[in-house]
């Protein structure tokens, strides 16, 4: 009996064994093809974030989605930008929010049906009350909105991985705790699991060309999460 009970714990301290090593030599998961572009003096994060996002898609099926078949400088999409800005400024709503509606219409500009699937924990808007001059508009006050689904609970790391297992990056964007950067917008491409906790890739939109980058996700850092999924005709 006392050398079945032996065993037994034997048996149960190696498995904890070997989870902990897969723990620790897990392989990162990083999806390909997708270009970092510089945001230069703009505060567009967001919007070379999505073009980022687009360069993937430009390379998985969506050929036309930039004019420039060379879509790895910023330069050569600096056209396509513009064109998402003058769409979020045309709904009128900030440059900065309202990002969902964006992208859907930018990829049909392009002949392309897009859906976004947006995740909001709360997070403040301030909409366009009135242009002051090109290019300079007056905000109005900050109210709170619901993106198309909302959470009262943090976001989950499984949320983000289940995207890029399927071969979708995402858009994130960071709320006021985030020590890496606060309320900035990056592409998120990958994700990985170490020993100190989970961590996702990304690209920071301040540089080109641009080594993939790594910050830790915290649930409580995130303040919007969109995915952006092809529609498939059938």
């Amino acid at each position: 009996m006392k050398k079945l009970l032996t065993l037994w714990i034997i048996s149960i301290l190696t498995f904890i064994a070997i989870l902990t090593l897969a723990r620790l030599t897990s392989a990162n998961t990083i999806l390909d093809d997708i270009y970092a572009y510089n945001q230069g003096s703009k505060p567009w994060c967001t919007f070379v974030s999505e073009a980022s996002i687009f360069s993937y898609w430009d390379a998985h099926g969506y050929g036309n989605l930039f004019d420039n078949p060379n879509t790895s400088l910023t330069s050569n999409i600096w056209p396509e930008v513009l064109d998402m800005v003058d769409l979020a400024r045309s709904s009128q709503m900030s440059p900065y929010y309202g990002f969902s509606s964006n992208i859907v219409e930018f990829a049909e500009t392009k002949g392309y049906t897009f859906k976004t699937i947006s995740y909001s924990y709360m997070s403040p808007i301030y909409n366009i009350v009135t242009q002051v001059q090109p290019g300079v508009y007056e905000w109005g006050t900050p109210s709170w909105i619901r993106e198309t689904n909302h959470t009262s609970s943090p976001f989950t790391f499984n949320m983000i991985t289940r995207e890029i297992d399927k071969g979708f990056p995402l858009l994130y964007i960071s709320n006021g705790n985030d020590p890496t950067d606060q309320y900035h917008s990056v592409s998120i491409f990958g994700y990985d699991t170490r020993q100190d906790g989970d961590y996702l890739a990304y690209y920071s939109n301040w540089s080109e060309p641009e080594t993939v980058l790594w910050r830790k996700f915290d649930p409580n850092w995130v303040s919007s999460l969109i995915m952006v999924e092809p529609v498939v005709n059938c």
